[in-house]
């Protein structure tokens, strides 16, 4: 969450280096001059003004997304906090806060105590008006992200890019029962790899590792979990077909576990967001008889 406001902050902090330097030693002709007095109070009135504005819109959101969350489901906060514009916006804030005060560090030296710094005072107030645009944008993008088409169009999109991600070709015809077959021809699993870390959802399956694992140690692997399972401590992962020697760990660093589902690898989480979704709420909610449905 933290690196793309991290990233406007170092920018935000290099520009405040930079500007007054560029005051000092170039002394640019900006037409817009401020005293010592006016700049600081400028400069003190956004850097404390910014730390509450951010303060209160972010207050603002976090009330919208609890208020969708509550609405539509709990697992659909994942979508809002990978969202890039709070990010964007929070950085902006940060930035033009952090700005600001190192600019007022910088007004009046030790050569010259009436030193303002004209070009850095006026980027502040410009920042100012960027977080205020940044502000409007950031609250159209929440609303409309939380209304019911939207949230079920996004769902669908990447539900569609996790389908085809994980299954970029279609399954031939009697193709699983012909793999359940040959798994079952295998007999008994020379060993079985368990689960040594914490209980996990499944997440992400590296499955051209595992067939070049498989392959270099000249064994086959039945992969136990399916993505999306909870798998506790000490469950079986693998079932090992063959004579070869293939080390554990290796394979288990292939497997990638975590608190909740991902919808990347799993399009399974799409279908369960849609079930809990506002249209079916909607539907259930409606006040038109049933007798029209049936018909």
């Amino acid at each position: 969450f933290w690196l793309i406001p991290g990233v406007v902050l170092i920018f935000g902090i290099a520009l405040a280096i930079l500007l007054p330097l560029a005051d000092e030693t170039f002394d640019p002709d900006i037409q817009i001059s401020y005293s010592s007095n006016a700049a600081i109070e400028v400069l003190s009135a956004i850097a404390s003004g910014m730390i509450a504005f951010t303060g209160f819109v972010f207050a603002i959101v976090i009330l919208l997304v609890q208020f969708g969350s509550s609405q539509y489901s709990p697992r659909l906060l994942r979508t809002f906090i990978g969202d890039p514009v709070p990010k964007i916006a929070i950085g902006t804030f940060v930035a033009t806060f952090t700005y600001s005060l190192l600019v007022l560090s910088g007004v009046g030296t030790e050569d010259d105590p009436n030193f303002v710094p004209n070009l850095s005072v006026t980027v502040a107030i410009l920042l100012v008006a960027a977080s205020i645009f940044v502000f409007l944008w950031l609250i159209s993008h929440v609303y409309q992200e939380l209304r019911v088409g939207n949230v079920v169009r996004r769902i669908a999109s990447d539900g569609k890019r996790a389908i085809d991600a994980v299954y970029p070709e279609p399954i031939d015809e009697g193709g699983a029962e012909t793999r359940s077959a040959a798994v079952d021809n295998l007999g008994e699993p020379a060993s079985v790899i368990e689960h040594t870390g914490d209980q996990g959802i499944l997440q992400w399956v590296d499955r051209q590792r595992l067939v070049s694992l498989a392959a270099d140690a000249e064994v086959a692997l039945a992969l136990v979990p399916a993505v999306g399972d909870s798998v506790p401590t000490g469950a079986p992962l693998f079932f090992v077909y063959g004579a070869g020697d293939a080390d554990a760990d290796t394979l288990r660093s292939s497997l990638e576990f975590g608190v909740e589902r991902m919808i990347e690898a799993d399009p399974a989480q799409a279908l369960r967001w849609l079930s809990t979704s506002p249209s079916r709420r909607c539907l259930r909610r409606s006040t038109i008889p049933r007798r029209r449905f049936r018909q």
